[in-house]
């Protein structure tokens, strides 16, 4: 069996005379209080998780604005192209008119044939007969 012991010094007197120890008295350590749980940690999570997916719904919708001003632009393009395509074509109906080829003709030196000095050439279509295999 063994005692535990105190490993401090005995007391001594004012006189230098050594007193009676005393017993050791088993001194109880602080009770520990119940300390409310910090939520500093989990608190910490949440707000993070909260930021990521606040920050992500705005990307989001900041990508989608600037797709949707792209298309915008690029529909606005597309009506004037659109346009310049049917000035075109217009251009390209007017232009083939018997009127305006017989313009083009003139200034080209061109000029009318007199249907009565006009003859025609035949041609004769003979193809030489093809050699059997």
């Amino acid at each position: 069996m063994s005692i535990a012991v105190s490993a401090r010094a005995p007391a001594r007197t004012r006189r230098g005379t050594e007193a009676e120890a005393p017993a050791p008295v088993a001194v109880p350590r602080r009770a520990r209080r119940a300390r409310p749980r910090r939520m500093t940690a989990g608190g910490v999570v949440w707000v993070v998780l909260l930021a990521a997916l606040f920050g992500g719904i705005v990307a989001l919708n900041v990508a989608a604005l600037r797709d949707s001003i792209k298309v915008n632009r690029l529909q606005g393009q597309a009506r004037v192209l659109s346009d310049q395509n049917q000035l075109l074509k217009n251009r390209v109906t007017s232009l083939q008119s018997p009127t305006a080829i017989g313009v083009q003709a003139e200034k080209l030196g061109m000029r009318l044939a007199d249907p009565n000095v006009t003859r025609y050439v035949g041609l004769l279509h003979h193809h030489p007969p093809r050699a059997r295999p």
